[in-house]
């Protein structure tokens, strides 16, 4: 009897066993699945076949600011091109689901694209080119110049609620201050378009949407001006001292009992929606960083809003929530309550944009203004490097987490069930087995 039970259970351990490797060798398959073939034709706008277009992958194109014009991609970037009868024909690996292509003749007057996604594996692609459209304009800005400019084409796609994938990037790089540069951007038709452009860190971020455009067309958008970011003139100096009207929470503070501290101030008010938003990024940055020395200080303008911080009934800002200091900023001269983004602190940082958030290094001087790369300069002013609280490189199943999280959940729950089946069975054999060996 007991022989028939080993080999009872022997059974049912096999069998468990291979339903788990099968679970995770399908899993596994399908990861790989994303390796697939891609066919297709390049045609022009009368169906002829485009011989020698080329099939660039995604961020692909390249800006030559001495010629100020659009170069190709680097050979490394050209994913394949087509032969002479239009035909392309490549394999798609190591992507995510979905890939953009950015397809073109050798001098790019000609512009079409390619949205693959995994889930068509068998789909014959047909790519028309069009002529290209054009983005034209000049820009300015007075102070402090337009270095380390980069422009950004994104294209929002048209199937998947208006997703935005970059095509086109120039970095310029410039080693020199200019005060106006002109652009000639050559993009797709047809395809709605973002422009971006971001200059060095003390000049606003632009953003442009625009329309699709028809093939051919040149989109001129005239003089676009760069604004400095509020207070950029003071970044390098010695912080300002507060003129705080009143403390909300914490106990009041200065600037010289916080040196050696890096300090982080955010100006804002109730009536403002991303500076309430903000918050929860706040609390994460004071939860993860508060031990090794960031302080975050909130201040409110001096408009009436401020009167509401003190009203248990105020729905919008949740006091109690928040673990670091609220103070309400002096209201200007000669005024009771100022007006929305008003108040003697405000002015004397010249925060112009809400939610103003200043960084403040060990020394008592101002490091940046902005939200931009926040994160990575707070690691950099506490610890000299980018600590692992701000990234580490992921781990094997984070990679899988992030690249087919539907997948690899599936994957667990079946793992998960079957392993439950399998401790089931053992648990009954073991109990009749036990039942049917004769009593000693």
């Amino acid at each position: 009897m007991m022989i028939n039970m080993a080999r009872r259970l022997m059974l049912a351990t096999t069998l468990f066993l291979f339903l788990v490797a099968f679970s995770v060798s399908t899993f596994a398959q399908q990861s790989a699945s994303e390796g697939m073939r891609i066919r297709g034709r390049v045609v022009d706008v009368n169906g002829a076949p485009v011989g020698g277009a080329r099939l660039y992958y995604w961020i692909s194109f390249v800006w030559d600011s001495s010629r100020n014009s659009l170069l190709r991609a680097p050979d490394d970037r050209i994913e394949t091109q087509t032969d002479s009868n239009g035909f392309f024909l490549f394999d798609l690996s190591k992507r995510a689901r979905s890939a953009f292509f950015l397809v073109g003749d050798e001098p790019l007057t000609r512009i079409g694209y390619l949205k693959v996604s995994t889930y068509r594996p068998k789909e014959i692609y047909t790519i028309r080119l069009t002529r290209a459209a054009h983005i034209k304009a000049v820009l300015e800005s007075e102070e402090p110049g337009l270095e380390n400019l980069t422009v950004q084409i994104g294209l929002r796609y048209p199937d998947e609620r208006g997703i935005l994938g970059y095509a086109i990037t120039a970095r310029y790089g410039l080693r020199t201050s200019t005060t106006s540069l002109p652009i000639d951007l050559v993009c797709p038709a047809g395809l709605d378009l973002v422009l971006e452009l971001t200059a060095q860190r003390l000049l606003q971020p632009i953003r442009n949407n625009i329309s699709a455009l028809a093939p051919g067309e040149i989109m001129n958008l005239g003089r676009i001006e760069f604004q400095p970011v509020s207070g950029y003139e003071l970044v390098g100096h010695v912080a300002p001292a507060f003129e705080i009207e009143e403390w909300i929470k914490g106990k009041p503070i200065t600037l010289d009992k916080l040196r050696g501290k890096v300090v982080l101030l955010d100006f804002w008010g109730l009536w403002c929606g991303p500076c309430l938003q903000m918050f929860g990024q706040l609390v994460d940055l004071h939860s993860k960083y508060a031990r090794d020395g960031l302080v975050i200080i909130g201040i409110h303008d001096s408009s009436e809003y401020k009167e509401a911080l003190r009203d248990p009934k105020e729905k919008r800002f949740d006091l109690s929530r928040i673990p670091f200091r609220i103070a309400v900023d002096s209201a200007p001269a000669g005024v009771s309550s100022g007006g929305r983004m008003q108040g003697k602190t405000i002015a004397d940082y010249n925060v112009s944009a809400f939610s103003g958030l200043v960084l403040i290094n060990r020394d008592g001087e101002v490091e940046s203004f902005g939200q931009k790369d926040l994160e990575k300069r707070i690691n950099h002013l506490l610890y000299g490097k980018i600590s692992s609280k701000y990234g580490r490189d992921p781990s094997i199943i984070e990679e899988l987490s992030s690249k087919h999280s539907g997948l690899l959940l599936r994957a667990l729950v079946c793992a998960g069930l079957i392993l439950l089946c399998g401790v089931y069975v053992i648990v009954r054999l073991s109990k009749k087995a036990l039942s049917d060996s004769p009593p000693a």
